[in-house]
This record gives C-alpha cells, structure tokens and sequence, in this order.
C-alpha cells in the first residue's frame, strides 16, 4: 500500500510554477512533478498541460513501457499551445514522473526536476539537464557545488522546445518493501540533499509528518 502526500510553496520565489499529478488505474500508479521555466514566461501554463496531458495519457493506457509515448504527447500539447496562443511561444517545463505496477518502478525526468529513490539505505537520483551537471561531469566542479553554482537554473533540456524532445529515462526496479520515492523542483533540493532527506525519515512514522519537517526546514533556510 503507498502513501502519498506532496507540497507546493511558493518559497523564496516572486510566483509558484509547480504543478503536481498522482493517478492509480488499477495495480499502476503515477507520479509527476512539471516545474514551469520562470525565464521564458507562461512556465506555470506549460507545467499544468505537460501534467494534465501525462495523466490523460495513463489513464486511457497505464504502463511501463509508454515513457517515450508519454512525453512525446505532453510535448505535443504543449507546441499545439504555443501556436495557438503566440504569446505562449517561450514557454517551457521541466517533468520528471515515475510509475509503478506494484512491483516494479521506473521513471524518466526532463529538466532539473529530481527524482530521489530510497530503497533500504540506498539513494538513487538523476543527474539534471543543467549547465552545472555538465559541470560535474566534466570534473570541473564538485555535485554538491550545483546548488551554489552561478549557472544553476540553466536548463539543458526541457518540454516545449521546438525540435528534438530529449529525456532520460532510468532502469527498471522491483519493488521490495518501504521504498520511498521524492519527486521535487529546484526550490526543494537546492536547500537539503540527499542525505538529510534520507536521515529525516528515519525520525518521522509517517510521509506527511516527514515531509511537514522537511518543508520547516527548507522554509526557514529561504528565510534566513
């Protein structure tokens, strides 16, 4: 049986571009998180088509093996947007969303917005479509530099670029027991990493009390 609890602040941010979505059809369950690119106008409505669109998309044909024909729909709609509404033409999203059938998880992200998944004391995350990733890759700076980095929201890749809609997506994973799956923006893993989130866990007996602390702590960090 999962649980799930989400939250969207507006944080140190002027406006919030989150959009979050959650589906179950039967033994499939979905999870998405659209995080709408401030620079380039209209991202809140990009985010909200690429999540309505992801769950229209699952819920006619729930799968694991549909990413690719996911994210070309969400794409789809969100071009169809722009051209329909020419002051739209700027605007982009990150996505990032999982699915599961109970027994086995996987997911594909576009853009920085993360996916932590905890599985027994092991934490696996993506590696963001951003110029301080590359960054990383390269040797040039160190992971735990991204979130200080003067290029952190330079996003490589993203829905509602004209041409090649480029995503990745992760492995296959089964499900075993008390996995616990974080899909989160920006303005969430810039002011905690991994390790605290996994540490916060450990003092909490439920997803909400947890995430409530994580969202004090990352609250009170913006503020300081």
């Amino acid at each position: 049986m999962t649980e799930t609890v989400y939250i969207s602040e507006v944080g140190g941010r002027a406006n919030n571009q989150d959009a979050f979505g959650h589906l179950k059809v039967g033994n499939f369950e979905l999870w998405a998180v659209a995080d709408g690119l401030g620079g380039h106008g209209s991202g809140e409505i990009a985010a909200q088509i690429a999540i309505e669109t992801l769950l229209t998309e699952f819920g006619n044909q729930p799968s694991l093996s549909l990413f690719d024909a996911y994210f070309e729909s969400c794409q789809s709609a969100i071009l169809a947007h722009q051209v329909a509404h020419l002051h739209t033409v700027g605007m982009r999203t990150t996505l990032a969303f999982a699915i599961s059938d109970g027994k086995q998880i996987k997911w594909g992200h576009s853009g920085d917005t993360r996916v932590y998944f905890m599985q027994e004391s092991k934490i696996i995350r993506t590696l963001d479509h951003s110029i301080p990733q590359l960054l990383v890759q390269s040797g040039e700076i160190e992971s735990h530099d991204i979130r200080i980095h003067q290029d952190r929201n330079r996003i490589v890749r993203a829905l509602g670029n004209e041409g090649m809609l480029r995503y990745t997506l992760s492995q296959t994973y089964p499900l075993k027991a008390q996995e616990t799956l974080i899909i989160c923006t920006d303005g969430f893993w810039e002011y905690v990493n991994g390790l605290t989130i996994l540490m916060d866990k450990c003092k909490h007996k439920s997803a909400q009390s947890w995430l409530d602390g994580l969202t004090n702590r990352i609250l009170s960090r913006v503020s300081a």
